[in-house]
């Protein structure tokens, strides 16, 4: 039993109810979306839990962080998120609305595939920095820019050959255009990281972006 939504804000958002109750899924309509433009300066990104109760009439009768996604901006950008959608009741058995509680999962990600080849070095060291201060105890590489990353540079044709020597060039490629980003704020991540990727493999294989 979830709730009968999924929605996309700011850059991702993320949703999952489970009603407290033996009843059918709470309803939710996004009406809209609140990524504080603070936090994208600062790096904030991640993952709040906000509980809800949801009443027999579709009223929100609470909202609160369950678990925070370390940030209070984002929790409060959450918890604005959440305030400002619709609800339906939960449905028992009986086909009656009931009273019920779950909680709503609000993940925040900056930045938009889209426009990702624009994102600049000093902005990556920007997310990095806030990445490590505030999830010290997780690997760089289970930062949502790499995933994000490593889609992007993913070969298109799926040849086999490439294929693998781009999976086995990738996180030495992205570890190093980390490092480059320090000392090179000016340069476009992305074009970095074609270029240690590139760079990796061998002379007579093939490159990344033809």
């Amino acid at each position: 039993m979830g709730i009968n939504s999924s929605v996309v804000i700011g850059v991702i958002l993320s949703v999952l109810l489970v009603p407290k109750t033996n009843a059918e899924g709470i309803t939710a309509k996004a009406e809209k979306t609140i990524y504080p433009e603070e936090a994208k300066l600062l790096g904030h990104q991640g993952t709040a839990v906000v509980k809800v109760t949801v009443l027999t009439d579709g009223t929100l009768e609470s909202a609160t962080i369950h678990v925070s996604s370390r940030s209070k901006i984002l929790d409060q950008a959450a918890l604005e998120t959440v305030k400002s959608w619709k609800f339906g009741p939960a449905i028992d058995k009986e086909g009656r609305p009931v009273d019920s509680s779950g909680g709503v999962k609000v993940t925040f990600y900056k930045d938009d595939p889209e426009t990702f080849h624009l994102k600049t070095c000093s902005d990556v060291n920007i997310d990095v920095k806030y990445f490590k201060n505030t999830f010290p105890e997780l690997r760089i590489e289970k930062m949502y820019l790499n995933s994000l990353a490593m889609i992007l540079t993913w070969p298109k044709d799926q040849n086999a050959k490439r294929v693998m020597h781009v999976a086995r060039a990738f996180s030495p490629s992205f570890s190093k255009s980390l490092a480059d980003c320090e000392a090179h704020p000016e340069e476009k991540f992305l074009d970095l990281l074609i270029q240690n990727i590139d760079s990796f493999l061998l002379p007579s294989q093939d490159t990344l972006v033809k």
